[in-house]
């Protein structure tokens, strides 16, 4: 569900505002819920990215959740390839950044 919310927002994310936005939210979250809290966020952030790519189970879940819950016409909807695409653009962002 994530994926798909990241790459509607893209154009939105894609900028220094949003990076302090998130370097506050992990200093205020660090550690809470079990997070390991010595990982970096570009080190998290690749992990994700990674974690998408190798696993097939998550193309196939994607499109369930985007088929069950969106509201887009057909022609409108973000397909699983496109947001990893998208999600690959804002991680090497994320990257640059910190």
């Amino acid at each position: 569900r994530h994926l798909h919310d990241l790459a509607a927002l893209e154009h939105l994310i894609l900028n220094n505002d949003f990076i302090n936005s998130v370097k506050y939210s992990i200093e205020m979250d660090k550690g809470r819920g079990g997070s390991n809290k010595h990982i970096s966020i570009p080190e998290f952030a690749q992990q994700t990215l990674n974690s998408l790519k190798a696993y097939k189970i998550y193309s196939r879940e994607y499109k369930d959740f985007v088929d069950a819950l969106s509201f887009a016409t057909e022609a409108e909807t973000i397909n699983f390839k496109s947001a990893l695409t998208s999600f690959e653009r804002i991680v090497n962002f994320i990257k640059k950044s910190f």
